[in-house]
């Protein structure tokens, strides 16, 4: 359900501005509910030509479906999000953007932060060049890690509690040296690494109280990369087993390409591509240490190219 009032001519500060309220139900195919919630949102467009945007989004609590990795459905907190941006006038030589992004869980279970600046400068008319960077931190206590099947017990369904920092940079160059041809550039950096904490294994998905849904391991024991995580059933001490999940993804990636239109609709396309992928289980090394293990990853290059002619019939 959904209603908006528009108004598409200058009013105050605004050129034209929107407010949109939507309602939504949701339900699976197996007749599973998943939740209701209400989406506020509120765009502009001022008369000196910026733009922004805000959203707020209030969702009930619900059964997740997918959780588990094909496990139970298991009841999930409701959840509150905000999201907007606001942006600079695109026809000026310098541009700017920030986007940005709040969600917290109910029972403190979840909060996630995410910021995303960006700026574009065109010194020259031929030439335009951009800078995005985004900067997330994720802290989530129902984080799937492991299905643990002993074979003559139930599977024990294992969860922890990650904490999250993400880091990415986005470099783009657009060179225009004439009608026929052109160099474009992108090139991104990115790292992402995430520690994870009180294994927990899921007892009652269902349960109405949140704590009454899963129970913590105590005093967990890492062993050469591996966890073992001891609990009971029916007086019987039970071992499971779980390879540390703790990560630190780093990667690097970037094309260089530059086209030439020798002849109308007829192209010849130069292309370098080149990739760096590594992770490890350091995650508690800095953002900055975490760019350096790029150094130590192999490239993996790419040379095409591409030729392609205009028959006319």
């Amino acid at each position: 359900n959904e209603v908006t009032y528009f108004v598409n001519k200058p009013v105050s500060i605004f050129r034209t501005y929107s407010i949109t309220l939507e309602q939504f139900n949701s339900w699976n195919f197996n007749g599973t509910y998943l939740g209701s919630g209400s989406h506020l949102s509120a765009t502009g467009e001022f008369r000196n030509q910026w733009k922004a945007e805000a959203n707020l989004i209030v969702h009930s609590g619900a059964f997740d479906t997918k959780i588990l990795r094909g496990g139970y459905d298991m009841r999930m907190p409701g959840s509150v999000m905000t999201f907007g941006s606001v942006q600079s006038d695109p026809s000026k030589k310098v541009t700017g953007e920030v986007e940005f992004r709040y969600e917290s869980r109910g029972s403190k279970s979840a909060s996630i932060w995410e910021v995303q600046p960006s700026i574009s400068v065109r010194p020259l008319s031929i030439l335009k060049i951009g800078v995005k960077a985004n900067y997330e931190e994720n802290h989530d206590e129902l984080q799937y890690v492991s299905t643990w099947d002993p074979g003559y017990l139930a599977k024990r369904y294992i969860l922890g509690t990650i904490d999250q920092k993400t880091l990415g940079l986005t470099f783009r160059a657009d060179l225009n040296l004439s009608p026929e041809f052109s160099i474009q550039y992108y090139g991104s950096p990115f790292i992402s690494k995430g520690t994870y904490s009180q294994f927990k294994r899921i007892t009652n998905p269902r349960a109405s109280d949140y704590t009454d849904r899963f129970a913590i391991y105590e005093s967990p024991v890492l062993s050469d990369g591996v966890y073992q995580l001891t609990d009971t059933d029916n007086g019987w001490p039970i071992v499971s087993f779980v390879d540390n999940p703790n990560f630190n993804f780093h990667e690097f990636r970037s094309n260089l390409v530059a086209k030439w239109e020798y002849r109308l609709g007829s192209f010849i396309y130069l292309v370098w591509s080149s990739s760096r992928t590594g992770s490890n289980a350091f995650s508690d090394v800095s953002i900055g240490e975490s760019y350096r293990y790029l150094r130590d990853v192999f490239p993996h290059n790419i040379f095409l190219i591409k030729l392609s002619y205009w028959f006319s019939l």
